[in-house]
């Protein structure tokens, strides 16, 4: 019954857009939001009855304790699993706690990351074609499932789609964009590492002259921060690469996986982040994942014809700072995820990529 309490916001943004004339828009948008649930209902019950309750120990249990006043041996970390256990606490300030709610919550936070998406791409697609992807983003079952999973991407995933919304309309580095992405490396400092590179190459690609000098030092301010910030997580990365090898390093970091498939030899080891083919697939869940990823693969397959032959696509994109920006994001991913050998993960991983190389 206390997941109940969790569903509250939902019935008022309902009940305030109940007098709206209803819209194939706005139709799309509700049954979205019922299937953003739906998927993260089936995850939560797949890692409680499957995967042996997975991290919901740190991310309910441990942040049920920490809402009771129960700090045990917490020595006052504040990253990753334990600073998103530590939100978690205070969301059970306002509400009950409860597995399904906070199930709830994520759902309408991956919610949230799918609209934003949307409205971020809503100039640069015909209505039609706008639809079509805001459809394939809200119902496609293994992506929603993989956002629907409690855990860092509650929080990360609606302010990556910030982010994104936020750079459309401005076009460039933002106060309330630099915090957004400090708040996501709090919690995946990678993820915070790609977005820093990506804002600092856009900006160099596409700041105008008489604007240089104000785009260096914007750059050279939020990398200081960026330093201070992740530079020991980068150290240490680089001095574990440095001392084991890139290639027993990526074996580490994405063993473990029930399905583990070798990266394709250069240069198709890109097609690694469309992982697994119908070939591949060894039960209906798998076949699903190759089904949804021959969309993001056309996609990015059509994108690149394009970028290649036609010089002026190339132009139209070169002369907007948004598609760079979000064109450099999605390499970026590629290029990092391409080496993971572990599908169970990648598939996780796609969740940070694929909406935007759809759009």
């Amino acid at each position: 019954m206390n997941a109940l309490a969790y569903l509250i916001p939902i019935i008022v943004w309902l009940t305030l857009n109940s007098n709206k004339k209803l819209t194939r828009w706005r139709l799309l948008l509700v049954l979205g939001l019922f299937a953003k649930l739906i998927y993260a209902y089936l995850m939560t019950y797949l890692v409680i009855n499957n995967y042996d309750f997975g991290d919901l120990p740190t991310y309910y249990t441990f942040a049920k304790e920490l809402a009771a006043g129960d700090y045990g041996d917490w020595v006052g970390l504040i990253s990753g699993s334990y600073l998103v256990a530590l939100v978690n606490s205070l969301l059970f300030q306002l509400f009950p706690p409860s597995i399904y709610g906070l199930a709830t919550f994520t759902g309408i936070s991956s919610f949230l990351y799918c609209y934003f998406t949307i409205r971020s791409f809503d100039n640069y697609l015909s209505k039609s074609d706008l639809f079509k992807v805001a459809a394939l983003l809200l119902f496609m079952p293994v992506l929603g499932a993989q956002s629907g999973y409690i855990g860092k991407e509650t929080y990360i995933l609606p302010l990556l789609g910030y982010v994104f919304l936020a750079y459309r309309f401005h076009q460039r580095i933002t106060v309330w964009i630099a915090i957004s992405v400090v708040a996501i490396g709090m919690i995946r400092p990678y993820q915070a590492i790609v977005l820093i590179a990506t804002l600092i190459l856009t900006t160099i690609i596409v700041a105008p002259k008489r604007n240089k000098v104000k785009a260096l030092i914007a750059i050279s301010l939020f990398m200081s921060v960026s330093f201070v910030l992740f530079g020991s997580y980068l150290a240490d990365h680089i001095n574990l690469i440095s001392e084991s090898g890139a290639a027993q390093f990526l074996a580490y970091t994405y063993g473990g996986g029930n399905l583990m498939l070798e990266p394709f030899p250069q240069p198709f080891t890109i097609l690694q982040n469309f992982r697994p083919f119908f070939w591949e697939a060894h039960n209906s869940m798998s076949i699903v994942s190759a089904v949804e990823n021959m969309i993001p693969l056309a996609s990015g397959s059509i994108f690149a014809v394009l970028y290649i032959r036609n010089r002026s696509f190339r132009s139209q994109l070169h002369s907007n700072p948004f598609l760079v920006f979000t064109s450099i994001y999605v390499t970026l991913n590629l290029l990092m995820f391409m080496y993971n050998s572990n599908i169970g993960d990648l598939a996780r991983r796609h969740i940070y990529y694929y909406p935007q190389t759809l759009s």
